[in-house]
């Protein structure tokens, strides 16, 4: 992971520092991008190893919004995002996701539970692309894995 790193996306400061903080003290390097449209520049410059993108966000573009257009460029479409929301997930979770292709989201409600599902998802998704990437097979979805030809 030293030479991979997380893109942490959210309008608000506060938030992301602490995403921020935690991860890095957990060993992760991080990045921060506080709109939609500087999340994108930083992405197609620099490509993220993940993204933890905020699904509200002000100035016309919403998380879903970008995560959308993500999913459907063939050079950033690999990309996985973790959706985090204050509002509470949505019913059913897996139409949601569909919908906005983000691998997994998180209630960000209680701060400290959830950096702590934060870390785990982080550490889970790099772990998960790592195997793939070793041992020959793609990603589908958080639950699937598909073996390349």
């Amino acid at each position: 992971m030293k030479d991979d790193y997380i893109l942490i996306v959210d309008d608000e400061l506060p938030i992301r520092e602490m995403i921020h903080t935690s991860l890095d003290m957990a060993g992760f390097q991080c990045l921060q991008a506080e709109d939609a449209k500087q999340a994108h520049q930083m992405i197609v410059d620099q490509r993220p190893a993940l993204i933890l993108l905020d699904w509200m966000m002000p100035g016309g573009v919403s998380g879903v919004d970008l995560c959308r257009r993500l999913k459907r460029d063939e050079n950033l479409s690999e990309i996985p995002v973790i959706m985090l929301t204050a509002r509470g997930v949505p019913t059913p979770v897996h139409n949601f996701l569909t919908k906005s292709g983000a691998e997994t989201c998180i209630l960000k409600t209680v701060p400290s539970t959830c950096i702590f599902a934060v870390y785990v998802k982080c550490l889970s998704l790099m772990l998960r692309i790592a195997l793939c990437k070793q041992f020959g097979v793609q990603a589908i979805d958080s639950l699937h894995v598909r073996i390349s030809p």
